[in-house]
């Protein structure tokens, strides 16, 4: 069975102006350089929220847990501190 392949225009290396790159991506597809494109994972702060570090092992077992609850590890720190600071208010 053949594969299909698509042909398309090549990305200029360097766009000199923002009007050129704007000319080139008004007249193409994002969705035409597929074979181009890889994920990309970053983290993003928002607010004042604060980072902490946690001991491997530690990080481990709260992953495990969050999967079993079908949480995030960030909601079920938070729910675990919440929880841990009411008894001891």
């Amino acid at each position: 069975m053949a594969e299909n392949k698509k042909t398309h225009d090549p990305i200029p290396a360097n766009f000199k102006t923002l009007d050129e790159f704007d000319e080139f991506w008004s007249t193409h597809s994002l969705a035409d350089y597929d074979d181009l494109q890889h994920d990309v994972y970053f983290n993003i702060r928002l607010g004042n929220e604060e980072s902490i570090t946690l001991k491997p092992s530690l990080a481990r077992e709260l992953r495990k847990r969050a999967r079993q609850r079908k949480l995030s590890v960030d909601a079920l720190v938070n729910w675990m501190l919440e929880e841990k600071l009411k008894e001891t208010a």
